[in-house]
């Protein structure tokens, strides 16, 4: 799967747990995820187990930890699968 195929599905995961639209100019692989993405932590909980259950991976802390933009979880995913 590519990276940009991976990008869409994260936006899609997104869209569906804020329940509406968002303006995908702002999703970006140097997206950060907290501050360009506003996302808080508990709507970071509900991408993760999202992104978990879409793409069939484990998301371990250490992992998520590390993750700073879109590219990082992207890249962890796509090596992951």
């Amino acid at each position: 799967m590519k990276k940009e195929e991976i990008l869409n599905k994260i936006i899609d995961i997104y869209e569906n747990i804020i329940g509406e639209e968002v303006d995908k100019s702002i999703f970006t692989l140097e997206s950060n995820i907290k501050n360009d993405l506003g996302i808080n932590s508990v709507g970071l909980l509900y991408l993760i187990v999202d992104i978990e259950k879409e793409f069939d991976v484990v998301l371990h802390n250490q992992s998520i930890e590390k993750f700073v933009t879109l590219n990082d979880v992207v890249t962890y995913i796509e090596q992951n699968i």
